[in-house]
């Protein structure tokens, strides 16, 4: 059999070259030592408060409960954040994405047996978690606080060839300054909470034997929630000169003191 010989500079397919095999490799070489600037701020990084708004949040569910029940004998609610986003508008003017869902227990009463003079049954419960989500506009105020922008913008710089007569096109140098910040959030104030249950049209069953008791499986509710949130972001805060100069006055007189009971015990 004729062995088939490559023409020269041809690489196998089953044999990748040199170069195929160091794609998307890095060699990097690491100093030793690096230079800084040395910057102490008199600061403290701690959240601020841009603002502590009251939302109202309405929302419509149909729940289905397990069983049919002729009562609901308590609801409890708690609401949840899930979602908290602050996005700069028009100036001065922020939009609050705002999400999550409302936790619902339910306790109703089923039926079990009945007479034409009562209904028995158990207590039952069923834990729902409604979804809610709006955007609400954030006006802030002339005298801030203010949000914290991060940023991002760059240059780049083009050289000519050795022959000066053309750009060269190996060859820029690009500078890039990134600004970052910690991104606000939300924090749960409070939650007040209003509500109307009931069976949607059509949906009830009578129970046999006795009058006006029905049973029902479908629950539609319109809840209206006032919550109140804190939109909070970390940002370095200056201290006050006066109290920075107590500290350093009260750190002084304790190194005075210690001094003092050292010469005394001499």
């Amino acid at each position: 059999m004729e062995r088939k010989v490559m023409p020269k500079g041809c690489a196998s397919v089953n044999q990748p070259t040199q170069q195929q095999q160091q794609n998307c490799s890095v060699v990097a070489n690491t100093q030793g030592e690096c230079p800084n600037i040395p910057y102490f701020p008199n600061t403290i990084k701690t959240d601020v408060v841009l603002a502590e708004p009251t939302i109202q949040v309405c929302v419509e569910a149909d729940i289905q409960l397990e069983q049919p029940a002729i009562e609901i004998k308590r609801v409890k609610k708690d609401i949840v954040i899930t979602q908290c986003k602050l996005v700069p508008s028009t100036w001065g003017v922020y939009k609050l994405f705002i999400g999550g869902y409302i936790r619902k227990n339910i306790e109703y009463a089923t039926r079990t047996t009945s007479t034409s003079s009562g209904v028995c049954g158990d207590i039952r419960h069923m834990t729902a978690h409604v979804p809610y989500s709006c955007c609400t506009p954030i006006e802030i105020p002339g005298g801030g606080p203010w949000p914290d922008q991060g940023y991002r913008y760059g240059n780049q710089s083009p050289f000519l060839a050795d022959s000066g007569d053309r750009p060269r096109f190996d060859k820029t140098q690009f500078d890039e300054y990134v600004y970052y910040v910690e991104q606000p959030r939300c924090e749960l104030v409070y939650a007040e909470f209003h509500e109307i249950d009931f069976a949607p049209p059509n949906t009830t069953t009578p129970v046999s034997g006795i009058d006006d008791e029905v049973t029902f499986q479908r629950l539609r509710e319109k809840i209206v929630v006032d919550v109140m949130v804190k939109v909070l972001q970390k940002q370095q805060v200056e201290i006050p000169t006066a109290v920075f100069s107590a500290r350093a006055k009260e750190e002084q007189n304790q190194v005075n003191n210690g001094n003092q009971k050292l010469l005394g015990h001499q």
